[in-house]
């Protein structure tokens, strides 16, 4: 070893790096052939983010030394760092066939496929890195993200659990199994993966924003708005996200003066006026379209700016008749969202037919069964297709004075779940604890009224298993003209989450499951249990639609009923603006507008209609 490159080992050991990184140089120049020298000094230039000079004395050493795996995984950090991932990958390939058996070039590869979604060949080299260096955290990161894309729960949270273990305060650890449990709809579990984390980091504004968005699916708002608040001390970039969900409140004013600031402050980013959009109904202001029109058309703005730009856009010209433009905005922004959400839930058929099928199998042995649920309970469930009207059903039921609206909750999703993958021995006192642990934890929502709606479309794949835990609960089924609903779904951001959203075809073959669902449930709940009724009925003969809603839930007809505009809970999904205002029936055959560019969804209509 040269002097200079041991002097250089010395310093960097002390954190001296400006002077070991000249040691290092010099020791380049005193054995132009060593390896270590090398990597020693491009590793110091890549720690102050010098990476074209220590990609230039890597690219020096390859010349003459083309099998160095340490100057290799060296060049493979700085291209993935440069999110140059097929470079990357095509280095690490180099290192691994230099070196098999080491770690990082499999770790870095690794890596490299889960950036690209590519959660198959990131999932079989990281396993090798892990095998291999069991005690580097982010191997076990990176492998339960990957795990997580593949919906395998288990082996995420094993990976994950050792990930904490060698590294308690890894923020992304706990954002991950947080973020995994929510699109599960595994609240409760979500919760406790986000308060871990914060009982360590107690300031990260990551946190509180996943904190406040867990608490929001519970209706716990008071307690999200301080998560909010204390996100946003860390990271002040989320006040657009506060005002979203201000406007989930109703609390339009309040979020406009947030938008009109990030507008003012922040020009370049769609999320402002998107907002503001957001914020009113009608004829939108003709200051946003010009700066909304430039970011939507930039080529070189973020995706997530593009997106939030083209709905916009695709609402705007929308208004001004102009629907081959609409479309063609509303196309774009469903394309972005769709690479930047697609990987959280990848749509699968397969799976969403397995899903089915083993749904309709647990619900007919318990049925077999005779399983005696919760006698008292008397929710009324609100459900469908997302976009078919449920919101304003659920506004419009809750507006009488005995009932209470508890909400978009998940509660029936996570049991669900958890019942179909458990043997079938404990099925009895499973249900029933579930039943009860349900009464009692609505009980919290429902304000001391005696009836309370449980509004969660996509309850319609667990209508029978709810029925047998809760027999006298009420389901309303609220179903709207096939087309309007995947075209409403096609012009609405959602976030993350759902899995068939975003992609027209996906869209359509999801509803097909929904008709199938749904086609099962009719056959075997009893009567008095199933209300299905169409939007078009509620929109277009009201009083007489409500009437029958409110007899069949058991209740006397009170006229707060038809005036649902006055009902102040919160609504924390897309139909937020409409569900306040009265009954207007423009969304009726909005279809037709776009019918030479939704082919997918025209072709619903038949099988929609057959199938009701």
């Amino acid at each position: 070893m040269s002097g200079a490159l041991e002097r250089g080992i010395h310093l960097l050991g002390k954190g001296d790096i400006v002077n070991a990184t000249l040691e290092f140089q010099s020791a380049v120049q005193e054995a132009p052939a060593s390896e270590d020298a090398h990597s020693c000094f491009a590793l110091c230039l890549m720690r102050q983010r010098r990476n074209d000079e220590a990609e230039q004395v890597i690219h020096q050493f390859l010349q003459t030394s083309p099998t160095s795996y340490e100057c290799l995984i060296l060049l493979a950090e700085i291209k993935r760092g440069r999110s140059d991932l097929e470079g990357a990958i095509a280095t690490c390939q180099k290192a691994i066939a230099i070196e098999p058996n080491r770690a990082e070039a499999h770790g870095i590869l690794g890596s490299c496929y889960l950036k690209k979604f590519d959660a198959k060949h990131a999932i079989e080299h990281l396993k090798l890195a892990t095998q291999i260096a069991p005690d580097v955290e982010p191997y076990h990161h990176y492998l339960g993200a990957a795990y997580s894309i593949e919906m395998k729960t288990l082996l995420m949270e094993n990976e994950l659990s050792q990930a904490m273990r060698l590294d308690p305060r890894n923020v992304q650890n706990y954002l991950v199994l947080g973020s995994h449990y929510l699109r599960m709809g595994i609240v409760g579990k979500a919760l406790d993966a986000v308060m871990s984390g914060l009982r360590k980091m107690p300031k990260s504004g990551q946190l509180h924003e996943l904190a406040a968005i867990a608490l929001t699916m519970i209706k716990q708002d008071e307690e999200a708005e301080v998560h909010y608040k204390k996100a946003i001390e860390d990271k002040p970039d989320l006040k657009p996200s506060f005002g979203l969900w201000l406007i989930d409140q109703g609390r339009f004013e309040e979020a406009k003066s947030i938008f009109q600031a990030t507008v003012a402050q922040k020009p370049q980013l769609a999320i402002g006026y998107y907002g503001l959009l957001q914020c009113q109904k009608g004829a939108a202001s003709e200051s946003l379209k010009e700066p909304m029109m430039k970011i939507a058309c930039d080529l070189n703005t973020s995706l997530i700016n593009k997106m939030y730009a083209s709905y916009g856009m695709g609402k705007l010209t929308e208004q001004e008749g102009d629907y081959q433009s609409a479309f063609r905005y509303y196309d774009q922004a469903n394309e972005a969202a769709f690479i930047l959400h697609s990987h959280n839930a990848p749509f699968s058929l397969e799976r969403i037919r397995s899903d089915r099928d083993l749904i309709i199998k647990k619900y007919e042995s318990l049925k077999s069964q005779k399983i005696e649920g919760m006698e008292s309970a008397r929710p009324i469930f609100i459900v469908g297709m997302i976009r078919s009207g449920t919101t304003l059903l659920d506004q419009i039921v809750s507006s009488h004075p005995l009932v209470a609206s508890a909400g978009e909750l998940r509660f029936w999703i996570e049991k669900s779940i958890g019942l179909v993958a458990k043997p079938e021995e404990n099925d009895r006192e499973i249900l029933r604890k579930v039943a009860v642990e349900y009464e009692e934890y609505v009980s919290l929502l429902s304000k001391g009224k005696p009836f309370h709606t449980d509004k969660m479309p996509l309850y319609f794949s667990y209508l029978g298993l709810i029925h047998l835990a809760l027999p006298h609960a009420r389901f309303l089924h609220i179903q709207r003209d096939p087309a309007d609903t995947c075209l409403s779904i096609f012009t609405t951001y959602f976030g993350g989450g759902s899995q068939f959203v975003y992609n027209r075809s996906n869209t359509a073959e999801y509803y097909k499951e929904y008709l199938k669902f749904m086609e099962y449930w009719r056959r075997h709940l009893p009567a008095e249990n199933l209300l299905e009724l169409h939007y078009e009925d509620l929109v277009l003969n009201k009083e007489a639609t409500v009437r029958n809603v409110i007899e069949f839930c058991g209740l006397s007809w009170d006229e707060a009923c038809l005036h649902h505009e006055k009902n102040t809970s919160a609504i924390n999904t897309p139909s937020r603006w409409q569900a306040r205002q009265p009954v207007y029936t423009s969304s009726i055959g909005r279809w037709k507008n776009y019918k030479d560019w939704i082919p997918e969804f025209v072709s619903l209509r038949q099988e929609g209609i057959s199938s009701s």
